[in-house]
């Protein structure tokens, strides 16, 4: 059993201003350094996130009546911000990047990217050890989107976040939709719901919440692996400290 919180980093909103934006060339920046040891400035906003909602959607799978099951992340910056290292290791391929977001270089205008992230999803995944060497990295099967619900919650999350261009800071700032297509999905009416799911599938990504490998549970269950300790069943001196033993995907970061 393996759970992840799916991510759609395929919305970009673009404003008619700059030098707001979180670029690369902040982490560098010896005003924002000495801003950051006073607690003040760009680099005291966690991973450049700007603010969370949290929402319920139709086909989400919730635990309760109110429980949401979709996140949005307002990222101050877009993935061409640090010039394709945040694209390339969540996996968007350099010809994707070249297409979409390059351009955004050099219009050096401001963005935010909305990204919608799955709690609770219905497709679930495993892990597999690759060999006897405990030093080998293990095999990942994510099984993303496996569940048509799944997709249908990112989609509504995803339109969700496009309703904050109708608000009146988003149009005072000019804000509006980033409209290169992807190029997988270019065949696709831009910004309808097909598009949407085909962006999702392209470009749906991980932010490495993998959880539930190493079960938290009593002896009785079967599928439990360490107890509330965190000590392994059946196997003296010996503990899981880490993520993998949380047993569901939460309603939020692991």
């Amino acid at each position: 059993y393996m759970a992840d919180h799916l991510c759609h980093y395929g919305v970009t909103f673009v404003m008619n201003t700059t030098g707001n934006s979180f670029t690369l060339a902040d982490s560098f920046n010896p005003f924002h350094i000495l801003n950051y040891w006073n607690g003040r400035g760009p680099l005291t906003v966690i991973g450049a996130i700007e603010a969370l909602s949290f929402i319920k959607t139709k086909s989400g799978n919730s635990r309760g009546a109110d429980d949401p099951d979709v996140e949005i992340l307002a990222l101050g910056a877009s993935l061409h911000s640090d010039y394709n290292i945040g694209a390339s290791a969540i996996g968007i391929k350099k010809e994707i990047y070249d297409k979409v977001h390059r351009p955004l270089i050099r219009s050096r205008l401001d963005t935010i990217t909305p990204i919608t992230m799955l709690f609770h999803p219905k497709s679930i995944g495993y892990l597999e050890l690759r060999d006897a060497n405990p030093l080998s990295s293990p095999k990942l099967y994510s099984n993303f989107l496996t569940h048509p619900d799944d997709l249908e919650s990112l989609v509504e999350g995803t339109k969700f976040s496009l309703r904050m261009l109708e608000t009146p800071m988003f149009k005072k700032l000019g804000a509006r939709l980033h409209s290169i297509p992807i190029p997988q999905c270019s065949h696709i009416h831009f910004a309808s719901d097909d598009y949407w799911r085909c962006s999702i599938r392209a470009i749906g990504s991980t932010l490495h919440h993998q959880v539930g490998t190493c079960k938290m549970g009593p002896a009785t269950d079967q599928t439990a692996v360490v107890s509330p300790k965190l000590k392994v069943h059946g196997i003296h001196r010996l503990r899981v400290v880490d993520t993998s033993i949380i047993p569901e995907a939460p309603t939020g970061h692991t």
